[in-house]
């Protein structure tokens, strides 16, 4: 079964990923954010009703985005949080290491070695060394107009050709903002997906 997996998803590239796909996997709600997130490890188990985890458009977009990945080698994260988004993508694909900046350490190594447990997981201890050779980039808190423009500088040149950069909470003011700004200095045309925070996607 793994090793079936494994051939299956390596064939993928990202300039052979199917957003069609992706958005009606995500509009039909194929799998639901209770069962997506049933293993994870959450601060307060109470919260697992909260909006943030019950909404089928929020953490089940990372797993059908998972399903379109592949193989990947390095994964740059900024804004991990709990370790959610990993822990929903990484049902799906296979990346060797992943690399956070932020976020509550214990909580984001133990779901993702609980969904992946040969995936290498470290943090960067400051951003203003420029983190180098990865193929995902993903930006997942919100921030202000700044942060978000100084954060995709840095995922943006930290990418490898033809990676691919992945922005939560487009729909949000500054960030929505800061992230048209980059496209366009970038000569980018963003993928939207209708997330509950809005994501967009774009490739290096």
């Amino acid at each position: 079964m793994a090793r079936a997996l494994w051939k299956m998803i390596s064939q993928r590239s990202f300039y052979s990923m199917n957003i069609s796909e992706l958005k009606e996997e995500l509009d039909r709600g194929l799998i639901g954010p209770r069962v997506l997130l049933s293993g994870a490890r959450l601060m307060d188990e109470s919260s697992r009703d909260a909006p943030e985890y019950t909404d089928r458009k929020n953490y089940p977009f990372w797993y059908f985005l998972g399903k379109q990945l592949g193989v990947k080698k390095k994964a740059f994260h900024i804004g991990p949080g709990l370790g959610l988004v990993p822990y929903c993508l990484l049902q799906c694909c296979m990346i060797s290491d992943w690399v956070c900046f932020g976020g509550n350490k214990p909580f984001i190594t133990k779901n993702i070695q609980e969904r992946s447990p040969h995936t290498r997981v470290s943090f960067y201890p400051k951003i203003e060394v420029q983190p180098r050779d990865f193929d995902l980039a993903l930006l997942t808190a919100e921030y202000d107009y700044d942060a978000a423009k100084k954060f995709l500088d840095t995922l943006w040149n930290g990418l490898e050709a033809e990676g691919l950069l992945v922005v939560d909470y487009i729909t949000s003011e500054a960030q929505g903002e800061a992230f048209r700004d980059f496209c366009g200095v970038r000569n980018r045309e963003p993928i939207e997906i209708a997330t509950r925070y809005g994501a967009g996607i774009i490739i290096k």
